[in-house]
């Protein structure tokens, strides 16, 4: 969501920012641990998703505030890639190989279009998509 008036009254999400998150003993126990597979991006959702798959919902509550310092992924290609890369990944997870394939290229096509308008994490993340395994890669630091 990116419209403001979104956050202004309290809501369910299908997940949230891990910047920012309150997770009760329950949920904590019933789902596990984060998944650090999902290295810097997507374990939040992974785990987000999970708790709904077990009954649980992600409650935005516009109350709550933050300040976040950092920010980098959309022009470190770096982290974008990961962001991206990570992206896929999960989708994968959930969703078969053709669903898969087709959300790959999707997102190939959303990255190689912002990579033609001059987005150098976005060719980043495009070179990235088109590597063979890449999907299969374990992430890191």
């Amino acid at each position: 969501m990116t419209d403001p008036a979104a956050y202004q009254h309290p809501t369910r999400a299908d997940w949230a920012t891990g910047a920012l998150m309150a997770i009760s003993g329950e949920c904590t126990a019933a789902c596990g641990k984060w998944d650090e597979s999902f290295f810097l991006y997507s374990e939040e959702t992974e785990f987000c998703l999970r708790a709904r798959d077990l009954g649980y919902a992600t409650q935005l509550e516009p109350g709550a505030e933050a300040v976040h310092l950092g920010g980098d992924s959309q022009v470190s290609p770096r982290l974008w890639t990961l962001l991206t890369l990570n992206r896929v990944r999960l989708y994968g997870r959930r969703h078969g190989r053709l669903a898969t394939t087709a959300f790959r290229a999707a997102v190939l096509l959303r990255e190689t279009s912002r990579a033609a308008l001059g987005r150098p994490a976005s060719r980043a993340a495009a070179v990235a998509l088109t590597r063979p395994g890449v999907l299969n890669e374990t992430p890191g630091p």
